[in-house]
């Protein structure tokens, strides 16, 4: 190839043009490079650079959306980058406020040609992608439990049926708007987008019951084991790290720390920065009766998770943690779990 080439292509999926706000190109000529963008459109910006110069290629121009009369700017979108003939290429993409992007790769550090094509779209048209059914419509749906601790005997169900579950939930916790600079907003990590655009943040606590062991015990045999049950809540490892609360929140702050122990009951913060975990051992010991039997040991999990709210209705997980609380032993007779 006798130039260098660059074309990053701007696919508009918002219901707003955008207009470019700013460029500026460095030994280098624009054979595209659109004023604005229509809704539903594209745009394609092209620049080139013979091999033969030696200076630098440097390119970069910001769009932001063209707000109907009455409504607020979305965000802009700024793309930034250099292909020198000779030192390592580079390229940044920024995206602020509502505004989202797909599909943008950096340029290779090496090499004269590069191509991108990015998407942009509203932030608040997302789908909620709460992970491990933790959305919120899925928790509010379920039964606000009284009190301020749960009685594990009141989840354990009768009958033996396989029970990994969420069975209740608390109120909901407003987050008070002092304390939003203290969270880390995968979606709004800045101030002008938690202002203009997050309606609010809240918490519940939602409690889950699981099977942690069982011992099948036949007629007429009778049982004594001492053995080390591990108490453990497992609901951080079933979603991404990125929505654990030690990555969520500021932890070195106090304000939703103490909001949160004092709603939830919560002795020590660190408990939603490491394993909640604990190691019994215990004698499980049992006569013989005349009919087949299963033990089960139950634990019992609080999980607290923290929501968003954007300012067209729609509801996201962002994050949450989760602890064991109690466990129990409960005999069902064989009989019973056949039914």
């Amino acid at each position: 190839m006798s130039e260098r080439y660059a074309a990053v292509t701007i696919l508009n999926t918002l219901d707003r043009p955008l207009e470019l706000v700013n460029s500026r190109i460095t030994a280098a000529e624009a054979t595209s490079f659109p004023q604005r963008i229509e809704a539903g459109g594209r745009g394609d910006y092209i620049v080139t650079a013979p091999k033969v110069q030696t200076s630098s290629m440097e390119v970069s121009f910001s769009l932001r959306d063209v707000s109907p009369a009455g409504e607020r700017m979305l965000g802009t979108c700024s793309v930034e980058f250099s292909i020198p003939l000779v030192s390592n290429n580079a390229s940044r993409l920024s995206v602020t406020g509502a505004i989202g992007q797909t599909g943008y790769e950096p340029v290779s550090p090496h090499g004269y040609r590069w191509t991108c094509t990015i998407t942009l779209f509203s932030k608040l048209d997302m789908k909620d992608g709460s992970a491990a059914g933790y959305g919120w419509e899925a928790i509010s749906a379920l039964p606000e439990l009284p009190g301020e601790e749960v009685d594990i005997q009141s989840a354990v169900p009768e009958k033996y049926v396989f029970a990994d579950r969420l069975f209740g939930r608390s109120g909901t916790l407003e987050i008070p708007k002092k304390y939003w600079g203290e969270i880390k907003d995968p979606l709004f990590p800045d101030e002008y987008g938690q202002r203009n655009f997050v309606a609010r943040y809240f918490a519940a606590a939602v409690y889950r019951l699981k099977m942690n062991t069982a011992v099948s015990i036949a007629a007429n045999q009778s049982y004594s084991r001492e053995t080390t049950i591990h108490h453990r809540s497992s609901t951080r490892s079933e979603v991404s790290q990125e929505m654990n609360l030690e990555n969520t929140l500021r932890l070195d702050r106090e304000g939703i720390c103490e909001e949160l122990r004092s709603t939830y009951r919560i002795s020590r913060m660190t408990e939603y920065c490491s394993e909640s975990e604990e190691n019994v051992t215990e004698r499980l010991e049992y006569s013989a009766a005349e009919y087949d039997r299963d033990v089960v040991v139950w634990d019992l999990d609080k999980i607290v998770c923290i929501f968003r709210e954007n300012i067209k209705g729609k509801t996201g997980l962002i994050g949450l943690s989760d602890y064991y609380m109690a466990s129990t032993a409960k005999t069902y007779a064989k009989k019973e779990s056949e039914e």
